[in-house]
């Protein structure tokens, strides 16, 4: 492995952080079109890009825990974009939810801490999408 993929080293966090904000500004900025467009193909496939590109970014960096919760996020929007789960409020809720988890996450991080807040609920809701019960 490079000295730059190293996850201890500062540019490849400051680079990560970097990222992250702009995947997250994505993230936000696509479900506000969602709330008002819930057909907007466009939207979910950025939010979706989102998701993957901050999950693998994540785990790059090895901070397990935003790489695991941003998977359950890809997977649910995965669903959303087979057309397998309904843009709904509710969809859009627990996706507004999710992005103020990965954001206290991120900060949790920048702060030199790991998030350590009970996501189960949110995540059963997401596993919900993605096992078709909603």
């Amino acid at each position: 492995m490079s000295d730059y993929l190293d996850p201890n080293n500062e540019e490849l966090l400051k680079d990560f952080f970097m990222e992250a904000e702009l995947q997250v500004d994505t993230f936000e900025q696509n479900i506000l079109v969602l709330e008002n467009e819930p057909n907007n193909k466009e939207a979910v496939d950025e939010i979706f890009r989102a998701a993957h590109t901050l999950k693998g970014a994540a785990g790059t960096v090895q901070m397990d825990e935003l790489a695991h919760f941003t998977h359950l996020c890809e997977d649910a929007l995965d669903e959303i974009r087979a057309g397998n789960v309904e843009v709904t409020a509710e969809v859009v809720d627990v996706i507004l939810e999710a992005i103020d988890v990965i954001k206290a996450m991120l900060e949790a991080r920048t702060n030199g801490e790991v998030y350590s807040e009970d996501t189960s609920v949110l995540a059963g809701k997401l596993e919900e999408f993605i096992n078709g019960k909603k």
